[in-house]
């Protein structure tokens, strides 16, 4: 039975950055309504960070995927 592990040696493999969403891609966001600084809770409310395209495009040139997380 074969296991979804790939080597890296695997000419297949594609290397990958992993970016967290919250406060490395966008801006987090004061809530009032909680006292809180937290994740946008609506579109109207994300604003990209100074640099982070820039950043995901220079990964791309890299060959590597970008891959955004968030909780």
């Amino acid at each position: 039975m074969k296991s979804g592990f790939i080597p890296s040696s695997s000419k297949d493999a594609q290397r990958a950055v992993f970016l967290d969403r919250d406060g490395c891609i966008n801006a987090m966001v004061y809530l009032p309504d909680f006292g809180l600084v937290d994740s946008p809770q609506n579109p109207d409310q994300f604003q990209l960070l100074p640099g982070a395209a820039e950043a995901i495009r220079l990964i791309n040139e890299m060959g590597f995927l970008a891959i955004v997380v968030s909780n």
